[in-house]
């Protein structure tokens, strides 16, 4: 019955992502995060390869002359595409890294259309707003969950790329942020607080996935947030009175696993095995430098560089873009980044004195911290090729697309205001007489 029902959506979500290629990109979104294949057991069944080739064909046929992809603006992340392009293909082993690479094409393909067709306000609203209700909705059950378990269960996450605990965490602390500042910008009350919901439900799960590096991104959020509100010193004194009340009343399992963050390098195998797993990581850049080893070879090449019964992962998506596609490609991947923070400082800017009312501001906020999150959590699980991160880094080439257009107008009407006033008001010539 799942299944039918499944591919009844799949019947109209095809179709729909082909003639409106902006709805394909939502759906491809809601898929991706959901996963509504396993929810009705067809794993098998490629409906997201199905959503996202209706996308592309259809952008190529109604939109690509209207909106033209953003190749300039994306050009670090398609080098880091073609770092992992060149891993692939020079690396270690073809026929193993070419199923990640071709996923990873299709993440980096799916974010070009982002940054081509999230080109007005309303497009980034909804865009972020599928997102959010996306990972609300797998989040809802293992909130409950938790809860009604006084979290004496450990999470993991809906499949694919966030099926593990850590992947997961990921995911939510990315996700806090952005529904809190949606739900700044929202005027319609039901919907504010249902956003600040999901912002508080986001937050406790992460706790639950005992994620020791999901809680440090966190951590950096919440005092991201704090750090951006008005008033600096409250928000600062709200959050270490809530960090007291965790300390003191949260779950004991949860304490109890995130107390060994201090001595996780003396006492805990999962830190020493992510130690090693680094080591490893920096001989395989050294012998492979420029083109990595292909992405997934570390599963079969490890055993030449550690114990081949520890972690086959480099436990930190900086050394594991390296480790992949080479240390250009870690240099590309870092610079995609710093540039991604410039740009939306940028744009804040510009629409704080262009448009200050403009709800893309609180959206800058809540992208913006929730790549510090990222880059925190990053540090200790291997996701360079994240799919939530390669919606946002697209999304704000958009978000600078707009800010420009808001520039511009004003630009002109500065010109227009400024233009001598005997030119603005000239009478015209009179005809020539015939």
């Amino acid at each position: 019955m799942k299944a039918l029902i499944l591919l009844g959506i799949m019947v109209v979500a095809v179709p729909l992502a082909f003639l409106s290629p902006y709805m394909g990109v939502l759906t491809y979104i809601w898929m991706a995060i959901t996963r509504p294949h396993e929810w009705a057991y067809v794993q098998s069944a490629q409906y997201s390869m199905m959503v996202g080739a209706a996308t592309l064909l259809g952008y190529l046929v109604f939109d690509l002359v209207k909106r033209p992809p953003k190749l300039g603006a994306n050009i670090l992340m398609l080098l880091v595409w073609l770092q992992a392009l060149m891993g692939t293909y020079l690396g270690y082993n073809v026929a193993n890294a070419e199923i990640k690479f071709i996923e990873f094409t299709k993440i980096v393909a799916i974010g070009l259309l982002i940054s081509a067709l999230v080109d007005n306000e309303q497009r980034v609203r909804w865009l972020l707003a599928m997102l959010v209700i996306s990972v609300a909705m797998v989040t809802f059950k293992d909130f409950v969950g938790s809860i009604i378990h006084l979290g004496n269960v450990k999470l993991t996450g809906p499949g694919g790329s966030f099926e593990d605990n850590n992947d997961y965490a990921l995911l939510l602390v990315m996700t806090t942020p952005i529904a809190y500042y949606f739900a700044k910008s929202e005027t319609i009350k039901l919907l504010r607080w249902g956003f600040y919901g999901i912002a508080i439900m986001t937050t406790v799960t992460i706790l639950f996935t005992y994620s020791r590096g999901g809680f440090l991104g966190l951590c950096v959020v919440a005092l991201a947030m704090a750090l951006k509100t008005k008033h600096k010193v409250l928000g600062i004194a709200t959050l270490a009175l809530a960090g007291i009340l965790f300390i003191n009343f949260g779950p004991e399992r949860v304490l109890n696993r995130l107390s060994t963050i201090k001595d996780a390098q003396e006492q805990d195998s999962s830190a020493q095995g992510r130690l090693k797993a680094w080591e490893v990581s920096f001989g395989i850049m050294r012998d492979y430098p420029w083109t990595g080893i292909g992405m997934k070879n570390i599963l079969l090449i490890y055993g030449k560089y550690g114990d081949i019964t520890e972690a086959k992962v480099a436990h930190n998506s900086y050394l594991q873009c390296a480790v992949d596609a080479g240390i250009p490609a870690l240099l590309f991947f870092l610079m995609m980044l710093t540039l991604t923070f410039w740009r939306l400082r940028v744009v804040r800017r510009t629409l704080k004195t262009r448009a200050p009312d403009n709800i893309v501001i609180n959206y800058t906020h809540g992208v913006e911290t929730a790549l510090y999150g990222y880059c925190v959590s990053a540090f200790f699980l291997s996701q360079y090729a994240f799919e939530i991160l390669y919606i946002l880094v697209p999304l704000v080439t958009g978000l600078r697309a707009i800010a420009r257009n808001y520039e511009k107008e004003a630009q002109l009407r500065e010109m227009v205001k400024a233009a001598p006033h005997s030119v603005l008001n000239e009478p015209a010539l009179p005809s020539p007489a015939m």
